[in-house]
């Protein structure tokens, strides 16, 4: 009875971390002026790690890493360092790029971020981009508006 517990448990503090998106959270216009371009700097990296933490660490672990057989690692992976729009799209619709060979092995869905502000995505995309070994170029608020306009 006490494993069942722990099981519910470890459970539930999944399903509460993974994803982190909120139904209820307002969503962001698309016809909003956004910030201009920023260029990768300290400010943007900091802000990224910070939501990395809060909404991507729990699948993607702290080091990128991932878990195998359950999401899948964001270090080197071509998904994360090619062109920014792809990650984009399939970060903030869950569009695969048809171009891109789809992950074996990786049958979870990933939560889909549209809820959250252009600044915020091009944060959190550019510390994944240039973190964990990943040496990929910023993505500025405008790409994400772009992105959101072409849904």
């Amino acid at each position: 009875m006490k494993h069942i517990a722990v099981w519910f448990s470890a459970l539930a503090i999944w399903g509460l971390g993974c994803g982190g998106a909120d139904s209820n959270a307002p969503k962001a216009d698309a016809g909003a002026a956004s910030a201009p371009a920023q260029t990768a700097s300290a400010a943007v990296p900091a802000d990224g790690e910070a939501l990395y933490k809060k909404n991507c660490l729990i699948c993607h672990q702290a080091d990128g890493g991932g878990v195998p057989d359950f999401q899948p690692s964001l270090i080197g992976a071509p998904l994360v360092i090619g062109e920014p729009e792809p990650l984009i799209r399939f970060v903030m619709f869950g569009e695969w790029p048809p171009d891109l060979e789809r992950l074996e092995g990786y049958g979870n869905t990933m939560a889909q971020y549209q809820h959250m502000k252009n600044q915020e995505l091009a944060a959190v995309l550019t510390y994944i981009r240039q973190s964990f070994g990943n040496q990929a170029s910023a993505i500025g608020p405008e790409e994400i508006m772009a992105a959101r306009g072409s849904q």
